[in-house]
């Protein structure tokens, strides 16, 4: 989709109009605000080897993580921990439905504490 806003004398948004790249189909759309996601494809091909990801390329964190073996008996991931005990991932990259700059500041916020828990584990 190619996305063209469309703004009044004012500054103020009043339409927005988007092209589909596959169809050509061009949709006009009276708004007066926009949202806009962009870059929701994962860059992970090179983990895809060595970390659990879903269908689409994010990584598997915490409870979506389906092979636990790495793990002792009866562990889990912890929050935000990857496949590999002690690889965490954070943000756009992790697989979920949320994928938004706030969400990924409090997980490395989160992930700091994990950090710590998980070097306390190998003593």
């Amino acid at each position: 989709m190619r996305t063209f806003l469309d703004r009044s004398r004012k500054g103020h948004l009043r339409k927005v109009r988007w092209r589909d790249n596959s169809t050509g189909e061009l949709q006009v759309t009276p708004s007066s605000n926009a949202f806009l996601m962009l870059g929701a494809v994962p860059k992970t091909e090179w983990l895809t080897d060595c970390l659990e990801t879903d269908e689409k390329g994010f990584i598997r964190v915490g409870h979506q993580v389906s092979d636990v073996s790495a793990f002792p008996a009866n562990g889990r991931p912890m929050e935000l921990a990857s496949s590999v005990p002690g690889v965490f991932a954070v943000g756009d990259v992790c697989s979920g439905p949320v994928k938004r700059v706030v969400f990924s500041v409090g997980e490395g916020s989160i992930v700091v504490a994990a950090v710590h828990r998980a070097l306390e584990l190998r003593r």
